[in-house]
């Protein structure tokens, strides 16, 4: 599986994908997980996630594959997301001990023959909408964490915060301008912390195209998607800014 160019480019250019990536390099390092795993949750969307298995020794194919877990709807993530855990430390501990809970696939590692041996998550807030959170696992024939061990995520964690919370909010000017420079100054309705948080990252990518000339076939050659592709992303940014056509959303940006 090989990721669309529009993939690669918007991951290197995502202030909070790369802020996540350090993040996880650094922490994983820390306690010597054998995969941490992180996924920004943006108003309930993921705005981007990251798995990081390097040290299991998977085949290419199957650690690309390992980096839609957090998105997938039966992961410890979208529990955690359901049961609302915005800013709190745990061991999924149920799913390691029962195996009729297949804590495998809660905890990603289905496909890769991997025996999980422990779990520890972290999730913290960003802002009145986001939060985010932070998967290490031990595997094969690691030991369990040990107390210390978790003690010092816990004490990293507010420095973890930081991080990701630096990235968010560097990503949202970085959208916020690029909204000016594309239709003039920006709007008080759409430059709000709370309106472009409703969108995903490709959906304010698109955004940007919407207050310019440029028609939807137009912006898919421009992002390498299909016109299908970038018309649904229309829909959704117009559902989820109230309005239902490219004629309001020009009003909405008007002074």
């Amino acid at each position: 599986m090989i990721p669309n160019n529009l993939n690669v480019y918007s991951r290197l250019d995502s202030p909070i994908f790369n802020s996540v990536v350090a993040a996880v390099g650094v922490t994983s390092l820390t306690v010597s997980c054998d995969v941490c795993a992180a996924r920004v949750f943006d108003s309930g969307e993921a705005d981007c996630a990251y798995v990081d298995a390097r040290r299991l020794g998977l085949s290419p194919s199957v650690e690309q594959t390992l980096q839609e877990w957090p998105r997938k709807p039966d992961s410890v993530f979208e529990f955690s997301r359901q049961a609302q855990l915005t800013n709190s430390t745990f061991r999924p501990q149920k799913w390691l001990e029962d195996s009729s809970l297949n804590g495998e696939r809660y905890l990603g590692l289905t496909d890769t023959r991997c025996k999980i041996v422990d779990c520890f998550c972290l999730t913290f807030p960003l802002n009145d909408h986001t939060w985010a959170m932070f998967a290490y696992l031990r595997c094969g024939n690691s030991a369990a964490f040990s107390p210390d061990e978790m003690q010092l995520l816990e004490q990293i964690k507010p420095a973890i915060t930081r991080t990701i919370r630096n990235g968010y909010n560097c990503q949202l000017r970085l959208t916020q301008q690029a909204i000016a420079q594309n239709g003039g100054t920006s709007p008080p309705h759409l430059g709000t912390d709370e309106m472009i948080t409703r969108l995903s990252r490709t959906e304010r990518h698109i955004l940007q195209y919407l207050f310019t000339p440029a028609t939807e076939r137009q912006i898919a050659q421009s992002i390498h998607r299909s016109p299908h592709t970038v018309h649904v992303h229309v829909k959704n940014i117009y559902r989820k800014l109230g309005i239902n056509s490219r004629r309001q959303l020009q009003v909405l940006k008007a002074p």
